[in-house]
């Protein structure tokens, strides 16, 4: 039986992720009954991670998720690894909610020991989740300059 912790946690949880409140809940529910949550794969978050992380304001993991493959393909000149980079971004898609639900479990609780009223609080909740439109369409724009370079790079390889 959840206690009153719980189930002030799963409101919170409500109006932080906003839409889509019921997925992340189940897999709350079971990271907190241990069973790693079976949830079918988040296929958005795992077809296209950085407009995923954007569009849930995870900005820093987004960030380091576009710039990491960048930084090692120019370190390590490797046609194995860039072809594995896509499969560990879509792996890192794939666990995105989790990362999601901790993220916003740890922002619940920093939001909640800053002493607010019951009424601040909430608004804060609210405001610090959500999506963003504008963080997806940026993502969008990442993944499509990113697929254009790749294609002039195969081509220059290709040529010369």
């Amino acid at each position: 039986m959840p206690g009153p912790d719980d189930l002030r946690l799963e409101a919170d949880l409500k109006l932080f992720v906003g839409s889509e409140a019921d997925f992340f809940l189940r897999l709350w529910r079971a990271q907190c009954e241990g069973s790693g949550g079976r949830e079918p794969l988040h296929w958005a978050s795992v077809l296209a991670p950085i407009v995923w992380f954007l569009y849930r304001k995870m900005y820093l993991t987004a960030a380091a998720l576009t710039i990491a493959p960048v930084i090692v393909s120019f370190v390590f000149h490797s046609d194995a690894l860039s072809k594995a980079l896509p499969v560990a971004l879509a792996v890192m898609g794939g666990m995105g909610p989790r990362i999601y639900v901790l993220c916003a479990q740890r922002t619940i609780a920093e939001i909640r020991g800053r002493g607010l009223s019951e009424e601040e609080a909430r608004a804060t909740i609210v405001k610090a989740g959500g999506v963003s439109l504008p963080g997806a369409a940026i993502g969008a724009l990442i993944m499509v300059a990113a697929l254009i370079l790749s294609i002039v790079s195969f081509q220059i390889r290709k040529s010369g």
